[in-house]
């Protein structure tokens, strides 16, 4: 009896072996002229369709019995209805529903006033990011010109200390030469403040504290021409040797007829010795200065 397939064309007769071809599997078919209503069927694949029909029957049947007892015409206008609304899940329909009782218990003049409330706050929102971001710049502003005052000031404060120190070491009369190094020696004794708006120069001591003197019996902050005086007093070097005459007391001015030159009288005005019977001898300062009319 001759299979219907077979893996190998080696177990069919040499005579029958025409009257099979060869499948896409591999395999080799028998063909067979269909007579008198029989043919060879793949009764697998018919199988197989006719269990998914089955499987298919069986399911929409399970569906139409959720159906039962409903009338076919009223289904149909049911559907048109709910097509007329668009999609409509459970989901949505539960949220239109939510939506529709909130707003239904809304008062509408309470909902008015909340809008307005509402813009109100938006445009004060507005203006106040507006005045921070104008602030911001304003600020920025602001430190950049507090900054140059800074800088300004700094310079006013060189230039003060620096206009003191060349008068006072000008008055001494410095060697040529000396006057560079002088004012660093005198820079490192010397600071500025800031007091009601003014700049004080302030002469300062080892420690780094104002610097004082004994002057009618008090202690009295230093001026700079004292730390001028000190400086010379220290480094002689660095200036001119003073005239003075044989007997060691400050040289008379001829115009007067031999008497002591007042440092404090216009006419005679010298810082240098101001600064020395200052320090050496406070009550003849005071006297000399009551002489020139000062206080």
């Amino acid at each position: 009896m001759l299979n219907a397939v077979v893996t190998d064309l080696n177990e069919v007769a040499e005579a029958f072996r025409p009257a099979y071809t060869a499948r896409d599997d591999g395999k080799f078919q028998l063909q067979v002229t269909a007579a008198g209503g029989l043919a060879l069927e793949d009764t697998a694949g018919l199988r197989s369709a006719l269990n998914s029909e089955r499987t298919l029957k069986e399911q929409a049947a399970a569906s139409l019995k959720a159906f039962d007892g409903i009338d076919a015409a009223a289904a149909r206008q049911a559907l048109t209805t709910v097509t007329a609304y668009g999609e409509i899940t459970p989901d949505k329909a539960k949220k239109l529903a939510e939506d529709f009782a909130r707003l239904s218990a809304l008062d509408p003049a309470k909902e008015a006033d909340k809008i307005a409330g509402e813009k109100i706050a938006a445009e004060i929102a507005k203006v106040t990011d507006g005045f921070s971001a104008k602030e911001a710049t304003y600020q920025g502003e602001v430190t950049g010109l507090k900054g140059q005052v800074d800088g300004y000031k700094a310079q006013l404060r060189t230039l003060l200390v620096s206009n003191q120190l060349k008068t006072e070491l000008g008055a001494l009369k410095p060697v040529e030469g000396a006057v560079d190094m002088l004012e660093m020696l005198a820079e490192k004794r010397i600071r500025t403040t800031e007091r009601d708006g003014q700049f004080v120069v302030e002469v300062l001591d080892a420690q780094g504290n104002v610097d004082h003197k004994m002057e009618n019996g008090s202690a009295v902050p230093k001026t700079v021409a004292d730390l001028a005086f000190e400086i010379r007093e220290q480094r002689p070097a660095f200036f001119e040797a003073d005239q003075k005459s044989g007997t060691g007391i400050t040289p008379a001015n001829p115009s007067t007829g031999g008497a002591v030159v007042n440092p404090w009288a216009k006419d005679t005005w010298n810082r240098t010795e101001q600064a020395k019977i200052t320090n050496s001898d406070p009550n003849k300062a005071k006297s000399l200065k009551a002489q020139a009319g000062i206080k």
